[in-house]
C-alpha cells in the first residue's frame, strides 16, 4: 500500500533524503512555470482522496491525519516563490 511506503523495510533514510534533494531542486527553480506548480498541487489533492483516504479507516486516524499534515507542507512548499 501507498501509504506503508515510508515505514517499509526497503524505505531507507538515504532513499528518502534522495527523493527529498530531487523534489526540492524541482521546486526551488525559479522558471518553474506556474502551470506546473498547479499540476504539483492537484497531484497532491488526488493522492490524498484517491489513495490516502481509501488506504486509510478514516480521516481521523492517525495515518491519514500525518499524511495529511505533511500533504498541508507539500502545498506550502509547492506554492512558495
Amino acid at each position: 500500500q501507498f501509504t506503508d511506503l515510508p515505514t517499509s523495510d526497503s524505505m531507507d533514510s538515504a532513499k528518502r533524503n534522495r527523493i527529498q534533494e530531487l523534489v526540492d531542486d524541482i521546486l526551488k527553480d525559479p522558471e518553474l512555470p506556474m502551470a506546473k506548480r498547479n499540476e504539483f498541487v492537484e497531484k497532491v489533492k488526488e493522492i490524498m482522496r484517491d489513495v490516502v483516504s481509501k488506504e486509510c479507516s478514516s480521516t481521523s486516524s492517525p495515518k491519514y491525519q500525518q499524511f495529511g499534515t505533511e500533504a498541508k507542507k507539500a502545498l506550502g512548499i509547492i506554492n512558495k516563490k
